[in-house]
């Protein structure tokens, strides 16, 4: 099961990359309504809190304000009922984020950077 998601996303974020996404912005994210909040690892090492219009991330203490960030960068999103993909594309490099619902309090994470990608990860809402 977890190939066929792994092969899934790969499919879509190529989908993705290839076609235009819903929305293309220069600074803006728009998170959907069911992942707006914040979810964290079970050791509080990763967390994300995402609002109607950005996304903080705190990894190891580290915290980065993607619209701050990320302001003269092409960000690709789109999302469905239970995924929120976007890529951010900053002098020719992509790295793409990916979010899945897997039940109302928990979410799996993955990011990937050109062919590599980075185990998924459990978030749970806080």
């Amino acid at each position: 099961m977890k190939r066929f998601k792994v092969i899934l996303v790969s499919v879509l974020l190529g989908f993705l990359i290839i076609n235009c996404s819903l929305f293309d912005d220069y600074d803006d994210f728009i998170p959907p309504e069911w992942i707006q909040g914040t979810w964290a690892d079970t050791l509080d090492v990763t967390i994300y809190t995402f609002s109607d219009y950005d996304i903080t991330q705190t990894i190891s203490s580290n915290t980065i304000i993607f619209s701050d960030t990320y302001r003269r960068s092409l960000i690709s999103q789109t999302s469905t009922d239970s995924l929120y993909f976007f890529s951010i594309n900053e002098s020719g490099s992509t790295v793409t984020y990916h979010f899945e619902k897997t039940t109302d309090t928990t979410l799996d994470y993955y990011t990937a950077t050109g062919s590599t990608m980075i185990p998924a990860v459990e978030l749970i809402i806080r």
